[in-house]
């Protein structure tokens, strides 16, 4: 590696200095008077050499320096007003990357600079190939975005963790156990249909409140934001006690303490 190429590799590590970034900042607002698909080609060239040392990679990267150089460059003065964004700037290294691949844009003159953004990050020759299909039958962004996307992988399921395959089947145990303490066609009328006595039906209600109350509290515990529930004595004249006075302990994640 020379000298002049190790020094631009150095400073491309470097953070972004004042003076550098108003320089550029007023290079980038005077190019607003071109097409916009020139002025983004334009621009993603004077980034790629002036702030990333002309390496394709550590723009790629995921260094802190990318983001910081380029938030610095979309607050100078000027650049709100000419809308150039940090998404924007970003978005215009990347095209100029498209156009210098496809040595130019110009083949596809129809098409806006939303259209060419819809297909970054696609190999080469798709790019061609759609961007070819999309200035021949006149499409949309919205419908290049749709077939661009056909030629994407599918997102590789997120893992699921430990603690979120024990929310799902308590979710579900919740779920079977509201189905049983349904009095109206649960497990207690069918207890009583098949001959098991009332007050013993009220005695299995009441247990099931309780572990439901206590599956409840965990819930709470893990962070999952809980609907109100029945008020226990309204679900307790549900149970079917059948006057033997039999009442349900308060549920929830929290314990009442003794007054008086």
């Amino acid at each position: 590696m020379g000298t002049t190429s190790k020094k631009a590799f150095r400073s491309a590590e470097l953070e972004l200095s004042d003076e550098l970034a108003r320089e550029i900042a007023e290079q980038v607002v005077m190019l607003g008077a071109m097409s916009e698909v020139q002025a983004m080609v334009m621009v993603g060239d004077t980034l790629l050499k002036r702030v990333f040392a002309n390496d394709e990679k550590r723009f790629r990267s995921q260094s802190p320096y990318k983001g910081a150089s380029l938030n610095k460059l979309a607050h100078q003065h000027g650049m709100a007003d000419a809308k150039w964004s940090r998404q924007k700037l970003d978005c215009a290294v990347e095209i100029y990357l498209m156009s210098k691949a496809h040595r130019g844009l110009g083949s596809w003159m129809h098409l806006l600079v939303s259209h060419f953004a819809t297909v970054i990050g696609l190999a080469k020759e798709k790019q061609k190939e759609l961007l070819d299909q999309a200035q021949r039958e006149r499409w949309t962004v919205a419908r290049l975005r749709e077939a661009a996307g056909k030629q994407r992988p599918a997102p590789a399921p997120a893992p699921v963790t430990k603690k979120a395959r024990f929310l799902r089947e308590l979710r579900s145990t919740l779920e079977i156990l509201d189905q049983w303490c349904s009095f109206a066609d649960g497990l207690a009328t069918h207890a009583i249909e098949a001959g098991i006595p009332a007050d013993d039906t009220a005695e299995l209600g009441l247990a099931m409140m309780d572990v439901h109350g206590i599956l409840r509290s965990w819930q709470e515990k893990l962070g999952v934001q809980l609907e109100e529930p029945r008020p226990v004595d309204e679900i307790a004249k549900t149970v079917l006690g059948l006057g033997k006075g039999k009442r349900a302990r308060p549920r929830g994640g929290k314990k009442k303490g003794k007054t008086g």
